[in-house]
């Protein structure tokens, strides 16, 4: 799916809530470039908050799950979980 630059621009302040909220020895897995784009081009006038007592998939838009997954994927992820994850995407594709 095509996403907009406002969207980007949206889901970018989605994105960096949810960082803020990691604990550092995971933030700190994730390039100061990466984030640095984020903040230079997220949406200024885009006000989000995350809600503890609402499941994190229920707040964020399509994108944002999307950009987090990436991160998490790319960034974090063990090579086991990351061979993991393929597994399934790969089953789920064939399905």
């Amino acid at each position: 799916m095509d996403y907009s630059i406002e969207e980007y621009r949206k889901a970018y302040v989605e994105v960096l809530a949810v960082i803020a909220m990691t604990p550092e020895e995971y933030r700190a897995m994730i390039p100061a470039d990466r984030i640095e784009h984020m903040e230079a081009e997220k949406d200024p006038n885009y006000v989000f908050e995350l809600r503890e007592d609402v499941l994190l998939k229920h707040q964020l838009c399509k994108l944002a799950r999307e950009l987090v997954g990436y991160i998490y994927y790319t960034y974090m992820c063990t090579d086991a979980k990351r061979e993991a994850i393929d597994i399934l995407k790969a089953a789920a594709s064939q399905a």
